[in-house]
């Protein structure tokens, strides 16, 4: 589903006045986006080129902070493209621990829009949300694998049926290669 279009207008805008406002807190900060998936509005990925052990959690207190508009900020490394979703939730899936880098902020300011926002009473529909905070990045001083993507020549030149045992070329495999 695509975002409506003065969502799109706007993220532009959006993007830099969050990208300002983690750079005042962290400077190494490589990239902000406003995915489509948060209807360029309510989500936004921050890769940081990490330097201190706190700067993953600082990025996104800044970045929920410079609008109210933001519910969910997920801050990653570098090496991790924020305008591929796929690499963000790659990074959420394997650099984090649910339990420490994820930072929940109940009864906060949000978009008079939104409809999931909330009143202090939570009774009816009001501008107060809760947001998230999901830290990505990978530990510091820690050993941690380093990613690593397969050529598209690989995946081009390899037989599954060297692989698979019984595979038969022709027949559909349950999977497909490369992973989506």
């Amino acid at each position: 589903m695509l975002p409506l279009l003065h969502n799109l207008a706007q993220v532009l805008d959006r993007e830099s006045s969050i990208y300002d406002a983690v750079k005042s807190t962290v400077p190494t900060v490589e990239a902000v986006h406003l995915p489509p998936s948060g209807k360029c509005i309510f989500h936004t990925y921050i890769s940081i080129r990490k330097c201190m052990q706190d700067e993953g959690k600082r990025a996104g207190l800044a970045a929920l902070a410079g609008t109210p508009d933001v519910k969910m900020a997920i801050v990653v490394d570098e090496d991790i493209d924020v305008f591929a979703e796929k690499e963000v939730l790659w990074a959420v899936a394997t650099r984090m621990e649910r339990d420490k880098d994820v930072t929940i902020i109940p009864e906060v300011v949000g978009a008079n829009l939104d409809h999931a926002g909330y009143d202090e009473a939570r009774l009816k529909y009001d501008s107060i949300n809760t947001k998230m905070l999901i830290d990505a990045t990978k530990p510091m001083g820690l050993p941690f694998p380093t990613k690593i993507t397969p050529s598209e020549g690989l995946w081009e030149n390899m037989k599954l049926e060297d692989y698979v045992k019984d595979y038969k070329k022709g027949e559909s495999a349950p999977y497909s290669f490369p992973p989506p």
